[in-house]
């Protein structure tokens, strides 16, 4: 498994913060996931617009 970076790790601990992704820990690693499915369709939908420009 990939080990984070800090700026990584200080990304991740922002989107936390704003509730966008959830956190959850087994044992020493640390896992993250998106809090809801419309957070995915809105990531999806920005990722869509970058993509055509």
């Amino acid at each position: 498994m990939k080990k984070l970076k800090k700026a990584d790790d200080d990304d991740l601990r922002l989107l936390k913060a704003a509730r966008l992704v959830r956190h959850k820990k087994q044992g020493k690693q640390g896992f993250y996931a998106l809090s809801a499915d419309h957070v995915r369709c809105v990531l999806v939908d920005m990722l869509h617009h970058v993509n055509e420009t």
